[in-house]
């Protein structure tokens, strides 16, 4: 770890100069300080046109689709919370939820969007991804467990995972 300050002092230039010398810095394998990565996102912020605090926020024709999601999430989320819920059912709606994923969230056609919106879009569209995929594994886990403490912890991560998806969503969608 090194810090900028050794290399700018108190210039007024630092954040021209910031970009040029973290890079620099990760190619001979000296990685900056947490106080400079902060300082790179803050700038890299700048330059996208987001100040601190701004939320960045789907267009209005993308959210219904996210919204859609988010209810099945809901979904699938009260029938896991229900006593006598199967597996099997639980697993029926995690298929039409990943089904829904694919052909409506996924497939989303993102080249009218600006460039940093798309990319931070497409980072979440990865994200839920993986969360599905993760969802499924647990599921699978979910329905081999025998034991009651064991099937309890693996409902808990699904729980986990379902509400992980959710909270995607609401960032998604500016909530």
């Amino acid at each position: 770890m090194c810090s900028l300050s050794k290399f700018f002092g108190k210039s007024k230039n630092t954040k021209a100069k910031l970009p040029l010398v973290l890079g620099l810095l990760v190619s001979i394998n000296v990685y900056p300080s947490k106080n400079d990565k902060i300082l790179y996102n803050n700038l890299r912020m700048c330059r996208c046109g987001m100040k601190r605090g701004m939320k960045k926020v789907l267009p209005l024709s993308y959210q219904p689709r996210y919204r859609a999601l988010k209810q099945i999430l809901e979904e699938a989320y009260q029938t896991l919370a229900l006593p006598d819920s199967t597996v099997v059912r639980l697993r029926s709606e995690v298929t039409a939820l990943q089904r829904f994923c694919r052909e409506q969230i996924l497939s989303l056609q993102l080249d009218e969007l600006s460039s940093d919106v798309q990319h931070w879009v497409q980072s979440y569209h990865v994200e839920i991804d993986k969360q599905l995929r993760l969802l499924e594994v647990d599921i699978v886990f979910l329905q081999a467990a025998r034991q009651t403490v064991t099937t309890e912890q693996r409902r808990q991560q699904v729980r986990d995972r379902l509400a992980t998806l959710q909270r995607y969503c609401d960032v998604l969608l500016g909530e």
